[in-house]
């Protein structure tokens, strides 16, 4: 099927689309974009960004450029996330791929911040991981399991000029490099990539909407 450009999928097991929680109105759905060559080792998460149910899939993000920025980021986004847990019980944050839970936990160790808080979140449950629940449940006639090639399932366009994650990083590389001494082009550079995470970020809530309709 790889060749034909037909879309074909088929369910295989209903076991985890069927442990998919109803939409719930304090329900996120996230993506962090991270930046490897960072000066400092360990990477730097310059972007925190997600689609909120409960304000009409309004988009929030915050933008790091340093360790400091990197810090208030994350604190922001565990912050929120623990507040919602109690305005909104059982409410869930979905992703895509285990990116996030991993650079969540390794951030709080890095700032010896919400450790505690982190570790609870994830084993309550509270993330879930819809790259897992593709792979337990249907196959595709894909030859991956990215995002990008489920979206043409659940016919999800986009139309930022960053197109994956590897060119996100580079775009984010040309902004540092540009803010020194073309602020206003850097600034553009920095536009793109938001949008770009805003599109990630609204077709985890598409492919979430999918897989409660198979």
């Amino acid at each position: 099927y790889y060749d034909n450009d037909e879309h074909i999928h088929e369910v295989v097991s209903r076991d985890e689309l069927d442990k998919l929680a109803d939409l719930n109105p304090g329900d996120v759905f996230f993506d962090l974009e991270g930046f490897s060559f960072f000066s400092e080792p360990g990477g730097l998460e310059y972007l925190f960004g997600y689609t909120s149910v409960d304000q009409g899939e309004q988009f929030h993000y915050r933008w790091a450029d340093d360790r400091v920025a990197e810090k208030e980021a994350f604190e922001w986004f565990v912050s929120d996330a623990l507040d919602r847990q109690k305005r909104f019980p059982g409410c869930k944050i979905y992703h895509y791929a285990n990116y996030e839970q991993a650079a969540l936990k390794r951030l709080a160790e890095r700032f010896g911040s919400y450790q505690a808080e982190v570790n609870q979140l994830i084993d309550a449950g509270v993330f879930v991981d819809l790259y897992k629940v593709v792979k337990a449940s249907i196959m595709i006639s894909q030859e991956s399991y990215s995002i990008k090639k489920l979206e043409a399932f659940y016919g999800f366009g986009r139309g930022s000029d960053v197109k994956e994650a590897m060119g996100s990083m580079e775009y984010y590389d040309q902004y540092l490099e540009l803010l020194t001494d073309n602020y206003p082009e850097a600034e553009k550079l920095k536009r793109q990539v938001i949008a770009y995470n805003q599109e990630d970020c609204a077709s985890t809530l598409a492919l979430y909407s999918w897989l409660k309709s198979l």
